[in-house]
Parts: C-alpha cells; structure tokens; sequence
C-alpha cells in the first residue's frame, strides 16, 4: 500500500476542482401548527422547495397559528440555507416547534430536509465537519454519507442527543448521497405549554486523491505527511479503505 500511494503523489499534478456530478437534488422546508377545544378546531401549513442541483438556496418557513380570541395555539418554523457547488456540499437546517398550551390540545412541528445525489468517475479526498443535536423530546436530526459500499460517515442527534465530527478520508468513484434532517415535534395539553428545537448541518468538501494535507496542491509536503503517518500506524493513512 506505501509504495502505491507514494507513487500516486510522486505523479500527481496541482489538485484542481473536483467535480462532483450532481444528479439529483431535494432541498425543503416544512412546519404546521395545529390546536383545538370544545369551540376551535384548525391548522395551518407552510412549505418551501427547491430541486435545482447547483447553487446557493436560502428560506425559511412559518406557521403560526392564533384562535379565535386571540389566543397563541402554536408554532412552527424551519429554515435552510445550503450550497451545492462542483467541489463542496453544505448545508445548515434549524427547526423550531412551539405549542403554547392555551387550548384543550395544541401541537406544532417543523421539518427541514437536503438530499442531494452526485457521482464521481476518480478517486477524492475530503474533509467533513457534521452536526447534529435536538432538544429532548420527539425530535430527530441527522446527517449522512452513503455510497455502494455503505455509510462513509454518519452523525445521530435525535432524541435529546447530539453528535459531531470531523473527518478526513477518501471516497471512491461512484454515486453517492448526502442527507441531513432536522424535525421538531411540540405537543401541550392544555395549561402546559411546549417548546422543542433541532439543528443538522454539513460542510463537506473534495480535493485532489493525493492532496493529502488539504492545502489546495500536490507537493512534497503531501508525501512527508502521508508517510509519516502510514509509519506510525495512524488509520488516517488507510489509503485504500481496507
């Protein structure tokens, strides 16, 4: 394995942009607000879309709901603001759910969603910053990678939980899809109002194979840095995945 990659590096010319064919792309945003009592019983709903596979998409959504004196029901809201360029995917997805608990019953929710699908004909290197958290209660979030050959990385925060990491590491060619989501679910009886909120985000970015330290070229730096970490056993030198 050494001594392949090396002489990958030793040929590699300056690492240009990184082509990642998008195929297909689903970027949305929803929230719904709901309430009813012995006198009131209605909803409302808003949502926002996109399924352009290049390019900068920012909104956000709002569902706010009052009865028929006045009274705060619920709220839903959610907002994106996402990237899809040749090199790099990103995103941010933040959700909030209010039920104010004037009503008999209440609820609210907000959802926002990034898919996006691409292929790549060569082998790329990438770095990853992925988040994800929710506050405790009915509400999901998470982030992920998957290819052929499975899950590349993956980050869970739903239920309370949170997770965040960042990674380094290569991906073959091939097709793959990145996904993130965040939902929050508020639920009050009356008297008892609720608040939930959850947040996903992704910055993924491709390099050249061989552009071992992320620095934008191939050069000697690269091939110190790679051996010396394949020397001292560090897995982030597992060049073929193996």
């Amino acid at each position: 394995m050494l001594r392949s990659s090396l002489v990958l590096l030793a040929l590699a010319p300056v690492a240009g942009a990184q082509n990642l064919n998008v195929t297909d792309a689903d970027r949305s945003l929803y929230a719904q607000a709901f309430g009813f009592d012995y006198e009131f019983n209605n909803g409302t709903s808003d949502s926002a879309s996109t399924a352009a596979t290049s390019g900068e998409w920012i909104d956000s959504v709002d569902a706010d709901l009052y009865e028929w004196y006045g009274s705060h029901v619920g709220r839903g809201q959610a907002y994106q603001e996402s990237q899809i360029d040749p090199d790099s995917l990103y995103f941010t997805l933040d959700v909030w759910a209010d039920a104010y608990g004037n009503l008999f019953q209440s609820d609210a929710l907000g959802r926002g969603d990034y898919e996006v699908t691409f292929t790549t004909t060569e082998k790329l290197r990438y770095i990853v910053y992925a988040h994800a958290d929710t506050s405790y209660g009915y509400n999901t979030s998470s982030v992920r990678l998957s290819g052929a050959a499975g899950t590349e990385f993956q980050v869970d925060g739903s239920y309370g939980g949170w997770t965040t990491i960042v990674r380094t590491g290569w991906i073959d060619a091939g097709t793959y899809t990145l996904d993130g989501s965040a939902e929050a679910q508020a639920y009050a009886p009356s008297g008892s109002p609720d608040s939930q909120r959850g947040n996903a985000e992704c910055d993924f970015k491709t390099y050249h194979a061989a552009d071992y330290d992320l620095d934008g070229d191939v050069d000697d730096a690269d091939k110190s840095q790679f051996k010396a970490d394949y020397l001292a056993g560090d897995e982030e030198a597992d060049f073929d995945g193996d």
